[in-house]
């Protein structure tokens, strides 16, 4: 790296590696593998990846060469710096084929809980975050810290219940399979699974698919029977699971968590058993799918139903009680296990720490992301690595020269990265863009195939996030096509 950085002066070193796969990047690839430059700037640049690898600067306003890719904007506002992705001036987004590929943190260079030499990278994890692993992808659906605890008399009924609910797996709201509702059955209906008629309160016949005729009637412990002699109840002591949506082998409609029976009105949850009150009748809420109640701390993952495979796509409730760390990669030791030469055997892992979720990278070749799309901001004396596509950049803004410090030797670059204390302050000089990131504290760890840092993996063009912190699109209900 070269020497010394002037106040105020913000350095950029690129690194691309040689193969375009899939958007990764190798860590572990050897110097004639990787092409590297550094920019020092003090103004608003856009930095863009040419046809054959080499990463250039360029002003906002200049035409780029034919074939050239957008990677990412250093903006510059009321002297402060933010690295976020390539818009043009109006607002709109650059058009292929030079539109910018997705931003990502690399976890690897961000050390929360020391020096990165010491193992102590990490990044705090919150709901709707993705995650990027080699070539699989997985979405924070649910975060529960821990069960709260309200004394008799306390709180309001409501309120108890209200807070109770906080903490429950919400699996029937990711799938989209809100409680269907089922008719009341015709005398004469059968049950296609027992072949017996009748219904009473206790065992109703239900229609939970979209078979139609006499094959839609099923009674509900039937169906509840069958339906957990298709679930992977494997778990550990703590309420660990996967959970697959299971479909009717008939129609293929997923079946519903619940189903309800009823005139519908306000909920009023009591045990397992859901009913609306109405003036007109009363609705019944029936639990269709019994799943296991993990022990808080817990996190719910999903898979990507586009980038992995059918076995894999699905919802990981993970607990982490009693001090226990899960474990992502490709072993089969790891709670989350992916068949996927882009995993490392223990790619990742997420501890439970100060009553935060962190995920960590294990040095993996290809290392462990967090999708970034809001603008994030530089901090003095800080450095930020991000990826865009088979390119990591990595950003140090040089400290101001104090009286104390103007007598010491110039700043080492890349040399810690980026802190979260001043992002929020920073939030309302953006005017009207969009929400400023944080930018969590981070020391870049040594690559032994490039001069500097380490970095990692970057994806697709589809909709921009900086930092993992995600505020559109945050519908817990939509399918998870990350």
């Amino acid at each position: 790296m070269p020497g010394s950085l002037s106040a105020g002066e913000v350095q950029v070193m690129s690194r691309t590696w040689a193969h375009s796969t899939h958007d990764l990047y190798d860590f572990e690839a050897v110097n004639s593998e990787v092409s590297s430059n550094v920019f020092s700037l003090s103004m608003t640049a856009t930095f863009h990846r040419e046809k054959s690898g080499e990463v250039k600067m360029a002003t906002p306003d200049t035409d780029l060469p034919p074939a050239s890719q957008s990677l990412a904007m250093l903006l510059m506002r009321r002297g402060r710096y933010f690295i976020d992705r390539v818009r043009q001036s109006n607002g709109i987004e650059e058009e292929e084929p030079h539109r910018p590929q997705r931003l990502w943190l690399v976890v690897r260079d961000l050390g929360l809980f020391g020096s990165a030499e010491q193992g102590g990278n990490g990044l705090t994890l919150q709901e709707n975050d993705v995650l990027k692993l080699g070539r699989s992808r997985f979405r924070v659906r649910q975060l529960v810290t821990k069960q709260p605890e309200i004394l008799e008399g306390q709180v309001s009924d409501e309120h108890r219940e209200r807070l109770r609910c906080q903490t429950l797996l919400r699996l029937d709201e990711f799938c989209g399979t809100a409680p269907k509702h089922s008719a009341h059955a015709p005398e004469e209906a059968t049950c296609r699974i027992c072949l017996f008629e009748g219904t009473d309160p206790e065992d109703p016949l239900i229609s939970p698919c979209s078979c139609k005729g006499s094959i839609s009637w099923v009674h509900l412990n039937c169906c509840k029977y069958w339906i957990k002699s298709k679930l992977d109840e494997a778990q550990d002591d703590c309420g660990s699971f996967f959970y697959q949506p299971i479909a009717c082998e008939l129609c293929k409609t997923n079946f519903p968590m619940r189903v309800k029976q009823g005139t519908p009105s306000e909920w009023i949850i009591s045990g397992m058993e859901r009913w609306r009150k109405s003036g007109t009748g009363v609705e019944q809420i029936l639990d269709l799918v019994e799943t296991p109640t993990p022990e808080p701390p817990y996190i719910v993952l999903e898979g990507s139903a586009r980038h992995s495979s059918k076995k894999d796509r699905g919802f990981h409730i993970l607990s982490l009680a009693d001090g226990k760390e899960v474990k992502l990669g490709r072993s089969h030791d790891c709670h989350v296990s992916m068949n996927d030469v882009s995993i490392s055997r223990c790619q990742a892992r997420i501890k439970f720490e100060q009553g935060q979720f962190v995920l960590q990278d294990n040095g993996s070749k290809f290392g462990t992301l967090v999708a970034m799309r809001r603008p994030c901001l530089l901090e003095p004396g800080k450095t930020v690595s991000i990826q865009a596509g088979r390119t990591v950049l990595s950003l140090r803004l040089a400290p101001p020269v104090t009286k104390q410090s103007s007598g010491a030797a110039a700043a080492t670059p890349f040399a810690v990265c980026g802190a979260a204390s001043a992002a929020a302050a920073a939030a309302a000089e953006l005017g009207e863009q969009e929400s400023v990131v944080e930018a969590p504290t981070a020391v870049l760890s040594t690559n032994t195939g490039c001069s500097g840092i380490a970095a990692d993996v970057g994806d697709s063009d589809d909709s921009q996030r900086a930092s993992p912190r995600d505020s559109t699109n945050t519908d817990a209900s939509a399918p998870c096509d990350l």
